[in-house]
């Protein structure tokens, strides 16, 4: 097998159409070593020697981030200069999906009040 590694339709220095893996029994494990932190990324694989080949799309690599909690955790927080969402940053919603952030918070604290209202920015 054969891979190549693609930021924005490009081939990555040193990762393009390079040999990862051998078949056998019809399965095949491979590794891209020496990619560099960023993305979102796409993979493409083919058998080697072959035009046709397959994709893997919107890979991001580098630090992964966990955090945990209650409800507490879902977009709560202060939204007065609150920064846009980073298109690099996705999070595991409650739901067991994965999502690309849309807005940073969701809802606001108001700490005067104490109360969470909706957000209006």
């Amino acid at each position: 097998m054969e891979a190549r590694l693609l930021s924005r339709g490009i081939p990555q220095p040193e990762l393009d159409w390079r040999r990862i893996a051998t078949v056998q029994s019809g399965k095949w494990s491979g590794k891209l070593s020496h990619v560099s932190a960023g993305g979102p990324y796409r993979i493409e694989v083919r058998i080697a020697g072959t035009a046709a080949s397959d994709r893997l799309s919107g890979i991001l690599v580098g630090d992964i981030w966990l955090l945990a909690g209650q409800s507490d955790m879902e977009g709560r927080g202060y939204l007065t200069e609150a920064i846009p969402p980073l298109p690099a940053v996705h999070s595991f919603d409650m739901r067991d999906h994965w999502l690309s952030r849309k807005s940073r918070c969701t809802r606001a604290w108001t700490p005067k009040t104490g109360r969470t209202g909706s957000r209006t920015n």
